[in-house]
């Protein structure tokens, strides 16, 4: 989450110092969002996981309350409130 984050961020200062290297910034940033959604969620435990080899690590809940602004990740999303849950 931190990279799309940051990779947003650097979409938008491009922009604004007038460079076009935004769009490939957003572009990553959009792949990696969508990679987040279809395989860190675990359908069946109903929670956001870091790696497989470590899916209940508390570094998840710590990047959704500081980077957790696109929609599905978000603190106040569905699938935030059942991560929470199943973490606590």
């Amino acid at each position: 989450m931190s990279m799309v984050y940051s990779l947003n961020n650097a979409a938008a200062l491009a922009s604004t110092l007038g460079q076009s290297i935004g769009t490939t910034y957003t572009s990553v940033a959009s792949t990696i969002s969508s990679d987040l959604t279809a395989n860190h969620y675990d359908t069946g435990g109903n929670f956001f996981f870091e790696t497989v080899n470590r899916k209940e690590d508390g570094a998840v809940i710590h990047a959704i309350a500081t980077f957790g602004k696109d929609p599905e990740r978000k603190p106040t999303s569905a699938k935030t409130a059942s991560t929470i849950k199943h973490y606590n």
